[in-house]
């Protein structure tokens, strides 16, 4: 065989090899783990922290990948041309070489080393790290010109060349993932998932309703404030004048109990605080940081006539991330009790989105955030002892109301028997 071919010979390998290793380095570096890349860092292997660094660059690293891989391929079929000329003259051994070539190309140069690469992701992202940071220098210029086009290329058809690397919804599956493979554990995940939703929780989601607030009239008698000081051990009261629709400000247990025991008397009008005001459709991610320059505690919600809604407190906004928080003051509620194989009695205040996730039902679509609005909103109207309302299997029916408000409903379960693991649910 002359030398030249030979030689040719030899390239054309040498070229399908690299095509291998860019190739399957693709497939490597978008199969990798990156939460198990990240924990290995973090314990100190240096050539996971060396992969990381790959993969907190993807962009520039995918474009030089497909720059070595672009240049490898096409080395390979030109070399595949130049032999198929070469080595004979007839026409049909010549076609047959160059489709060898790209046989050589698709199944040596693309298949296999990507599925290779797929079986043994982490493995192979450290193996190939060092070589691609090499490539990722000598391709310097090259990446900045093409990472350029790209983004001209992305406004011309309307894209956002600056979208985000990671979406909401993959945000989500990531911490699953890391909760099952022991990354993370349940607790950590549902703080994760508490947080990615906190930016679209309002203050009416979180208030405590009017109904609910415990409250100081300004012109009460000192005997009566301070047993509504020492009634419940909230450390912040609102306090009002002539009614609940015009709170003036709020008074800290502290402060109440400190001039108390100083002076022996406590003028309040002199120990409130101001107070801010919210209206319900405010998001709590947007009320937070006006609470911390303001040094508040406490919101007052307005209704849409200038009314009193309910309040929001600092508690309640962190409750929305964390879960429900106890102290020594709050009691302990049964929002269901069974009564029967089916059968349960619920508090009316009792979440929906709770009540939900107890019976495996699936979430309705209501404005409501209690079993007693619910029913209020499918009735259209104050409901009375005896009302009921049907959602599927589930019978809802009113026992008690006071003060035109529902206390208490049944909830029967006429086609299924709610999931054992359904224990009574302590706030």
């Amino acid at each position: 065989m002359d030398p030249l071919p030979a030689i040719q010979f030899i390239w054309f390998f040498v070229l399908l090899v690299i095509s291998a290793f860019f190739s399957s380095s693709e497939t490597a570096l978008s199969s990798a783990n990156r939460l198990r890349i990240l924990h290995q860092s973090e314990e100190g292997s240096r050539r996971a922290t060396q992969a990381l660094r790959l993969l907190q660059r993807y962009e520039e690293t995918l474009t030089a990948i497909l720059i070595g891989n672009t240049l490898s391929n096409l080395g390979v079929a030109m070399i595949g041309g130049w032999l198929a000329m070469t080595v004979s003259t007839d026409l049909l051994v010549q076609i047959s070489i160059v489709f060898l070539t790209f046989l050589f190309i698709l199944l040596f140069g693309e298949l296999i080393p990507k599925s290779y690469a797929r079986e043994h992701a982490e493995t192979y992202v450290f193996w190939i790290s060092g070589p691609l940071h090499v490539c990722l220098s000598l391709f310097k210029p090259a990446i900045f010109l093409f990472l350029k086009l790209r983004q001209v290329a992305l406004l011309l058809i309307g894209a956002d060349p600056k979208g985000p690397l990671v979406t909401e919804q993959e945000l989500r599956a990531l911490v699953d993932i890391s909760e099952e493979e022991g990354v993370m554990d349940e607790a950590g995940a549902e703080i994760v998932h508490r947080a990615v939703d906190f930016k679209n929780v309002t203050v009416e989601e979180a208030l405590t309703p009017r109904t609910n607030i415990q409250a100081i009239d300004i012109d009460a008698g000192f005997d009566e404030i301070l047993r509504e000081v020492q009634k419940d051990g909230f450390s912040r009261l609102p306090v009002y004048k002539d009614s609940i629709d015009h709170i003036i400000g709020v008074l800290s247990e502290r402060d109440f109990l400190r001039e108390f025991v100083k002076h022996g008397r406590v003028e309040i009008r002199e120990l409130i605080r101001p107070v801010s005001f919210v209206v319900p459709q405010t998001h709590i991610i947007d009320l937070l940081p006006e609470l911390k320059v303001k040094q508040s505690h406490m919101a007052v919600v307005l209704d849409e006539f200038g009314g009193t809604a309910g309040l929001i407190t600092l508690e309640d906004i962190l409750e929305e991330l964390v879960g429900e928080i106890w102290d020594e003051h709050d009691e302990s509620l049964e929002y269901t009790k069974q009564v029967s194989p089916n059968r349960y009695e619920c508090l009316a205040e009792y979440d929906i989105e709770d009540f939900c996730h107890q019976f495996d039902l699936a979430m309705p679509e209501t404005e409501a955030q209690s079993l007693g609005g619910w029913i209020m909103e499918d009735v259209g109207h104050i409901p009375e002892v005896g009302t009921q309302m049907v959602y599927g299997p589930l019978t809802l029916t009113v026992l008690h109301v006071e003060n035109r408000r529902v206390r208490t409903v049944s909830a029967v379960f006429s086609q299924h028997e709610p999931s054992e693991g359904t224990d009574d649910l302590n706030v």
